[in-house]
């Protein structure tokens, strides 16, 4: 597993618009009383919960992430707002916490985890009725005609240089969430599937490349004083890009699917 950088993470991952939680509408209500207890599993830097909590803003949020460096970058990401937020480093496959919880959230980082493991985890912590929600988006792509060489700058980086010698395909959401699916007392509730437009300039860009999993993959097998120069030359082809304009129009599908626990 590549090793993120919580700062470069925080900075430049994208983060998550609040339609992507839509479809837990019918399933969450209005704010009560009574809190909506929420565990965002794999949370990394935490832009889950923040745009979560800019949709729901009745919550109180346990962010469970593995590396106690993304959780503590999750301070800054999540500074400011007036929320109940917990935080524990444990990884998803075998953590524990006292209270149900009525929704868990998993953004970008199922594929990461062991199904079965993280199942049966999630399922100590989830009260019946209770809601998993499983989403993710694809890198950006460029949208506008002048631009789509862009498109396969990127495509020839990630799947020839980037990719890992004999790595095998991950699959999509759908096929690595079929473990859900495949469960008595779990059932599929809703699916979203949308394209959301975006502008970026070189330096968001760039950042969003250099924090992908599998560029830090790459990095991990290069002498480390090298890395700044590579880092730096990916700047320099990137560059003309922009010539033209000082952000370009990019376009990122995002996909979730919707889970509800009925048995008890």
């Amino acid at each position: 597993m590549a090793k993120f950088e919580p700062r470069s993470y925080s900075q430049y991952r994208t983060h998550y618009p609040a339609e992507i939680f839509a479809p837990l509408k019918s399933f969450l209500g209005p704010c009560s009383l009574a809190p909506l207890r929420v565990l965002d599993l794999g949370a990394g830097t935490g832009i889950s919960s923040h745009s979560f909590l800019s949709f729901y803003s009745h919550a109180e949020v346990t962010l469970v992430e593995r590396d106690p460096q993304m959780l503590q970058e999750s301070l800054k990401t999540l500074s400011g707002l007036p929320h109940s937020i917990e935080r524990l480093v444990a990884p998803a496959e075998s953590f524990e916490i006292s209270k149900p919880v009525d929704l868990i959230l998993v953004g970008s980082a199922w594929h990461w985890m062991d199904a079965e493991r993280t199942i049966h985890a999630m399922l100590r912590s989830l009260r019946p009725g209770g809601v998993i929600y499983v989403f993710e988006y694809q890198f950006p792509k460029a949208k506008v005609p002048d631009y789509l060489s862009l498109n396969e700058w990127v495509r020839r980086e990630f799947n020839l240089k980037w990719r890992v010698p004999h790595q095998k395909p991950r699959g999509t959401l759908r096929e690595l969430t079929e473990p859900l699916r495949a469960l008595s007392g779990i059932v599929e509730r809703g699916s979203i599937s949308f394209q959301k437009m975006e502008r970026f300039d070189l330096e968001s860009f760039w950042g969003a490349l250099i924090s992908q999993s599998r560029y830090l993959a790459y990095e991990q097998t290069l002498p480390a004083a090298e890395i700044p120069t590579i880092r730096e030359k990916m700047r320099q082809e990137l560059s003309p890009f922009w010539n033209q304009s000082a952000e370009i129009e990019c376009s990122y599908w995002l996909e979730g699917y919707c889970f509800q626990r009925t048995n008890v």
